[in-house]
């Protein structure tokens, strides 16, 4: 009750406060259906938190748009999704006319397509060219401030929340959570236009405690500064945030997640920083980082330090904790329990049509990193200390785009990344992507979309094409091939895999769309309960959509299919139909309803779907077994500056009487979950 009370206390504190009007907005998207794609091509079923934070990142820009007509070329560049040549002919073309009077006027800018100029609408809005001298007190209070409040209330309990004898806490301290079954999270945000911006993130996960064992009152507390200079000859960040280098070989921080983004857009060889605004509690640096430059040249340079979550045992850590979840007794002894300095820096002489960069990062832990020996680590990093050099570089004309990256570690292994997009005829675009990673390469930070873990013990090449054979018809598809020359976590011994799939996208008019999509993995694992056998374990995925989007309904129908295969045992199949709607029931008032029915033998042959959302709320759910699913969330803008929101959840299984185990054991075969939000502006 405590935290209820203080939560309508901030609320009620916040409210008067309010004093900003909104921009107008052309949006020719819904954003569900935008997010929607995003999931599909983040690869939702790896579960990643990439994907997540990618989210989350792109709703704050879809709530604080840029102006078409003063948004510069990198800040266009931020957008995963749009392409150096098309951000130039965006500037090409208001230069020639001045300005933009509509977003409609896209339609003329070369080299974008249909469904490109949907999406920058989400992002993009026209507003006035004037640009006058602006006081540094108003650049860092008269912007936009926004405080978002989230409560999450289960209607039902856990195990880990449910009374026990003293006698049954003496021998197992760890069967309880220290806090109750809430979660809350706060976010305050302040940004003006693109040069400022500043933030505070705070957030307790169900079970976690708040207010004591060291939460100070949360469990996780996040915020950042952002400055750039009036001239844009430098910026720099302060607290919290997230760092990109080159391809990724030594400093990762993936937008394009997976092989069908691939295909629509390379991943930029470039190096980039940007504040970490989600939730995530893991990937990010804590710290400073500054970016220069001048002509040619630019310079990225950045510090941090933070302690992380481990396994250790006295002054060895065994392993690494990234759930981010401090519940128990033991989950809280994991916390910060090792320190953890990171410095880089990165100088690139770049040209519109090419550039070369070289950067350097170095690691350095308070304990001594050694996992307990298994045949899958036998490379991994052990010691105190890490390092790493690169070299990245990338050309481009209109036809071609050649990028890469090369990369030593402190100890000489080596790591490479190359990547060709050509685009062969107005409607064909071939791609080619090489990856060869040493077993020994030590990576710690990077992420190259390799299918392994880690970026190291990996060989593979990927093929694809994107071809547009007729108006209002796009096809995708791609092969990748790759070796683990040593063991991986699910294999003993030297193993191969591939992956493939294709997508069709059919407009049949602008309402209505409809998509097919087939992926395939198969790799080789171990077979349990024989020493050095190996089979081919893979996993097919059908889906079939149609898309409707009118005025004021939006609406998405699915049938889902998926079938996981072994040598040595029956497979296991699964399918869903599923349906989303959202209502545009007035100008301030908007419903979303989902409901699926799923069937599958079990958790191998799961499926994914995209359900309704609140703002900033970030997930992939993973539909097993047998069972319906539903939800219906409402927004309403009560005012220009306040709206609410509401969001209600069932799980229902038919052939399960209880749903998880553990300490998140529910003891019922239905899960109920309300998550309510307030919003300000001011």
């Amino acid at each position: 009750m405590r935290l209820f009370r203080w939560c309508f206390a901030v609320m009620g504190f916040c409210f008067p406060l309010i004093l900003e009007a909104q921009v107008h907005r052309e949006e020719y998207m819904d954003w569900g259906d935008f997010v929607a794609a995003c999931i599909d091509e983040s690869h939702a079923e790896e579960g990643t938190s990439d994907g997540e934070a990618t989210l989350e990142q792109l709703e704050e820009w879809h709530a604080n748009p840029m102006n078409i007509n003063r948004v510069g070329r990198e800040d266009l560049l931020r957008l995963p999704f749009l392409k150096p040549e098309q951000a130039d002919s965006i500037l090409s073309y208001r230069n020639r006319y001045r300005s933009f009077r509509t977003l409609g006027e896209l339609m003329y800018v070369r080299g974008l397509d249909y469904e490109e100029r949907r999406r920058l609408s989400l992002f993009l809005y026209v507003g006035d060219t004037l640009q006058t001298s602006i006081p540094m007190r108003r650049k860092w209070l008269g912007g936009k401030h926004e405080v978002v409040m989230r409560l999450d209330v289960p209607l039902y309990e856990r195990a880990g929340n449910k009374s026990h004898t003293t006698a049954e806490l003496l021998e197992n301290p760890n069967r309880v959570y220290l806090g109750n079954g809430l979660a809350n999270t706060m976010r305050y945000r302040y940004r003006w236009q693109n040069d400022v911006a500043y933030g505070l993130t705070l957030q307790k996960d169900a079970g976690e405690p708040f207010g004591t064992y060291n939460t100070y009152p949360y469990d996780y507390v996040s915020a950042y500064v952002h400055y750039r200079s009036r001239s844009r000859h430098w910026e720099t960040w302060v607290g919290d945030y997230r760092v990109r280098m080159g391809q990724g070989l030594l400093l990762g921080d993936v937008w394009v997640t997976s092989h069908a983004a691939m295909l629509e857009q390379l991943p930029r060889s470039e190096t980039r920083v940007r504040s970490h605004t989600g939730t995530n509690e893991t990937d990010y640096f804590r710290g400073a980082a500054v970016r220069w430059n001048k002509g040619c040249w630019q310079l990225t340079t950045f510090a941090s330090y933070r302690r992380l979550d481990a396994r250790a045992e006295g002054d060895t850590v065994r392993s690494f904790i990234d759930n981010g979840l401090h519940r128990t007794f033991s989950e809280c002894e994991n916390r910060r329990a090792v320190g953890s300095l990171v410095s880089g820096a990165h100088v690139s002489f770049e040209k519109p049509q090419w550039h070369v960069g070289v950067g350097a990062v170095y690691s350095h832990f308070s304990k001594t990193i050694c996992p307990t020996p298994r045949s899958y680590n036998i490379y991994y990093m052990r010691g105190t200390d890490a390092a790493g050099f690169s070299f990245d570089y990338a050309w481009r004309n209109r036809r071609w785009n050649v990028q890469g990256e090369a990369a030593l570690d402190g100890d000489a292994y080596f790591a490479s990344v190359h990547s060709v997009d050509f685009e062969a005829h107005e409607h064909v675009k071939l791609v080619a992507r090489l990856r060869s990673l040493s077993e020994r390469f030590v990576s710690l930070w990077g992420d190259v979309l390799q299918d392994n873990g880690r970026v190291q013990n990996e060989h593979g090449l990927m093929l694809g094409t994107k071809v547009n054979p007729w108006s209002g018809v796009e096809v995708l598809a791609y092969v990748d091939g790759y070796w683990h020359p040593s063991p991986t976590y699910r294999a003993d011994k030297a193993s191969q895999g591939w992956a493939s799939g294709a997508n069709v996208r059919y407009a049949l008019s602008r309402k209505w769309s409809m998509r097919l999509r087939y992926k395939l993995k198969s790799e080789q694992q171990n077979v349990t309960g024989y020493d050095n056998l190996m089979e081919f374990a893979g996993t097919h995925r059908w889906g079939l959509h149609a898309y409707y989007e009118g005025t004021a309904i939006t609406a998405t129908m699915g049938a889902d299919a998926c079938m996981a295969t072994w040598q040595t045992r029956p497979n296991s199949l699964g399918w869903m139909l599923s349906a989303r709607v959202g209502w545009q029931v007035s100008e301030g008032l908007r419903l979303q309803g989902f409901a699926a029915y799923f069937h599958t033998d079990d958790y191998a042959s799961r499926l994914y779907a995209y359900e309704p959302r609140l703002r900033y709320d970030a997930g992939f759910p993973a539909f097993a077994y047998h069972g319906v699913r539903s939800v219906l969330a409402a927004e309403w803008q009560v005012c220009r500056r306040f709206s609410l929101g509401c969001r209600y959840s069932l799980w229902c299984y038919f052939n399960r009487a209880q749903i998880a185990s553990g300490t998140q054991l529910i003891d019922a075969p239905t899960q109920n979950d309300l998550m309510l939000q307030a919003h300000f502006v001011f």
